[in-house]
């Protein structure tokens, strides 16, 4: 007998159940966040979409931190559309992980927008319109240059989030192709550094090759 009045008072929760949010998984996850999930590609807000071909289970990054990550970008418009311009994989890249600090406009907009929301040990693939890439600019790549306003498409890892001070940038400028140049101004500070020694604790062959090395630099006044 009194099965009938509990079914009774059930029923009126029924409406307030059927709205309940329904578990979402992968993209239809990041839809919560202001996103729009388009088959298996989500479109964020500022025109950028992307494609989880792994969900890490990492940590996530934040603004300011430093991530490192494996990548191949391509053009992705225009007559180089397909194109890979930069990448750091093997055989053409050097294998190492490109580190760069999150929401400091190191990488283009999309870039930056694209790792954000990603975990360590996650891969994506960014669809990257113009307006949130080199817009009217060129890039030089270490393939191929990328035109002024084409469309990217970037192959991303989140391998990690490195701790530490970045020294990575030291790798760009102590390059072989730099070593000329380092080696002259090497040689000019050494003989700068002689040059302001008392004379008479120079021999006379130094005192003749420091003035040609320093030139207009060199004064005995």
């Amino acid at each position: 007998m009194l099965a009938a009045p509990i079914v009774s008072a059930l029923a009126l929760f029924a409406p307030l159940a059927g709205n309940r949010p329904a578990r979402l998984h992968g993209a239809g996850r990041a839809a919560l966040g202001g996103t729009m999930a388009v088959g298996g590609w989500v479109t964020t807000g500022s025109g950028l979409r992307y494609n989880d071909m792994m969900i890490g289970a990492g940590e996530a990054p934040e603004a300011g931190t430093r991530v490192a990550v494996q990548y191949t970008a391509k053009i992705a418009s225009g007559d180089l559309n397909g194109q890979v311009y930069d990448t750091t994989r093997l055989p053409s890249g050097n294998g190492e992980p490109y580190v760069f600090t999150l929401g400091k406009r190191r990488v283009v907009q999309g870039w930056d927008e694209g790792v954000s929301t990603m975990r360590v040990g996650g891969r994506r693939t960014l669809a990257i319109p113009n307006s949130l890439g080199y817009r009217g600019l060129s890039y030089i790549g270490n393939r191929q240059r990328v035109p002024p306003g084409a469309d990217l498409e970037i192959d991303v890892e989140l391998v990690a989030l490195p701790s530490g001070v970045d020294l990575t940038w030291t790798r760009r400028i102590l390059t072989l192709e730099n070593a000329g140049p380092f080696g002259i101004l090497f040689v000019v500070g050494v003989f700068q550094g002689l040059a302001a020694l008392p004379p008479d604790d120079l021999p006379p062959w130094l005192l003749d090759l420091i003035p040609t090395v320093l030139g207009s630099q060199f004064s005995r006044d």
